[in-house]
């Protein structure tokens, strides 16, 4: 894992679950080294929607501030967010800042019989990542 850390063009973090899916690798020192040093670029994809149980009523910059607050020294790129999910768009803005991170407003929530499901459309989340490596 290391190693392909070291090697990307890009690491994403998320979408999942935030305490029990995307922060734990954060806690294993070596994956938390390689990813502050790497010269990828850091993404974190924003849940859609809260987690029951596990981060309901959380909101994007929730996730932010959070992250900067357990792991300060963690930089990202770039903080991808649907406009499904952007209630308060300026504090995310500013959670932003607290990690480095320009933020990207896209349409990435997958839809089902015309309606917005509460995961998101892999073939969106890819077209994203394209055009920010590029």
């Amino acid at each position: 894992m290391i190693e392909a850390i070291d090697n990307a063009a890009m690491v994403v973090l998320g979408p999942g679950s935030w305490f029990t899916s995307v922060l734990p690798h954060l806690y294993v020192k070596q994956v938390h080294d390689a990813l502050v040093a790497t010269a990828a670029r850091r993404v974190l994809v924003v849940n859609v929607t809260p987690q029951m149980g596990e981060t309901s009523g959380f909101t994007p910059s929730m996730y932010l501030h959070n992250l900067a607050t357990t792991f300060p020294d963690v930089r990202l790129d770039w903080v991808v967010v649907d406009p499904s999910s952007l209630a308060e768009e300026e504090a995310l803005r500013d959670a932003c800042r607290l990690v480095g991170a320009e933020l990207v407003i896209e349409e990435v929530r997958a839809m089902e019989g015309g309606r917005p499901t509460a995961v998101h459309d892999t073939l969106l989340l890819a077209s994203v990542f394209q055009r920010l490596l590029d």
